[in-house]
């Protein structure tokens, strides 16, 4: 998604740009909801590839994160359901 520049994150000021911790919860329950307990195991590999953790996920490592969770959902029409219950619960996170 990334790469098709289909998330793009806006011009945001420096300061404040590591999100809140309550943000994992909700990729976990969404990623829980889709795959089940596996879920939070991928998104700790995942995190762990982009070397951040739930303390100090920054802004501008949130497209990516998103996009690599989804790659981990073999199923197309669950990748497209995560895809798409996530990214409106990401606005608020990501626009200014």
């Amino acid at each position: 998604m990334v790469t098709d520049e289909l998330l793009v994150l806006v011009n945001k000021s420096e300061e404040n740009n590591i999100l809140p911790a309550e943000f994992i919860k909700l990729i976990n329950h969404e990623m829980t909801h889709l795959m089940g307990p596996v879920a939070s195991v991928i998104v700790e590999d995942v995190m762990a590839m982009l070397r951040i953790n739930k303390e100090n996920i920054d802004r501008r490592n949130l497209p990516n994160l998103i996009d690599l969770l989804s790659n981990q959902i073999d199923d197309p029409v669950k990748r497209i359901e995560f895809q798409k219950n996530i990214y409106p619960q990401i606005k608020q996170y990501i626009l200014p």
